[in-house]
């Protein structure tokens, strides 16, 4: 419903579709009959062509995904379903003890990729028992390499997040979140992206870089040439409401 709603409204028709994921149940991700009926639902439903489902990376996959896409295809207009779900309640998901709490979440985002490899979105792990600092580390290299633009990062403990702002100065970081959020795995930085676009209109920087890691010990940070003519929504679905539909 929601790749419905963000393609009609925008009138962007993909080439294809990939899903992200870092706890959307493996019993859906994983085999291939279990892909081929995701996709096929997918295409009854809107016509739309599923490329395929990534879960290694945890919540840095859509950086692999959009690094895959443009090194390895000749896909130009891709949607990037981020899809987090806690479909069965399992409590192991509902907190983790340096991340923090969990706020799930499902964001759908459309991408024109540049013809050519462009500036690929830089991927690394996986770092065992470093990962949040690894990840701290390429945000700083690629600002040294391009500049600082607007930054937004996945939502954490503020423990954490200080470790972000002494590490890049607090240059253009956009707020941590977590406090009303929780951490929303793969959709934070979008969450904050959508937020920073309602409060500021007109003003919505051209570039931004965006950033996530996965506990795993992968990273991604890309930078993003927002459209002249973005559109964003963000919804927030209480926990009971989700329930009741499932």
């Amino acid at each position: 419903m929601q790749l419905e709603d963000a393609t009609r409204g925008s009138g962007f028709v993909p080439d294809a579709v990939f899903v992200a994921s870092t706890i959307l149940d493996n019993s859906m991700t994983v085999s291939d009959e279990a892909v081929r009926r995701f996709g096929a639902a997918l295409h009854a439903d809107g016509g739309h062509r599923l490329h395929g489902i990534v879960n290694a990376y945890l919540c840095a996959g859509w950086g692999y995904v959009l690094r895959h896409a443009m090194r390895n295809t000749a896909l130009r207009r891709v949607a990037l379903c981020i899809v987090d779900l806690d479909l069965h309640h399992m409590e192991w998901q509902l907190e983790h003890p340096v991340i923090g709490r969990s706020g799930f979440g499902m964001s759908t985002l459309l991408f024109e990729l540049p013809a050519g490899a462009g500036l690929l979105p830089a991927c690394g792990g996986p770092y065992a028992n470093s990962a949040f600092s690894e990840f701290v580390m390429a945000l700083r290299a690629h600002r040294l390499h391009h500049g600082v633009a607007p930054t937004f990062i996945p939502f954490v403990q503020p423990g954490l997040y200080a470790t972000a702002q002494r590490v890049l100065s607090g240059q253009a970081l956009a707020p941590n979140r977590y406090d009303t959020w929780g951490h929303c795995f793969g959709s934070d930085p979008w969450i904050g992206l959508i937020e920073a676009a309602a409060a500021d209109g007109p003003g919505v920087p051209s570039r931004i870089l965006a950033g996530a890691f996965g506990f795993n010990g992968y990273y991604t940070v890309s930078a993003v040439d927002l459209d002249a003519g973005l559109r964003t929504e963000f919804r927030h679905v209480e926990p009971h409401m989700f329930n009741s539909r499932i």
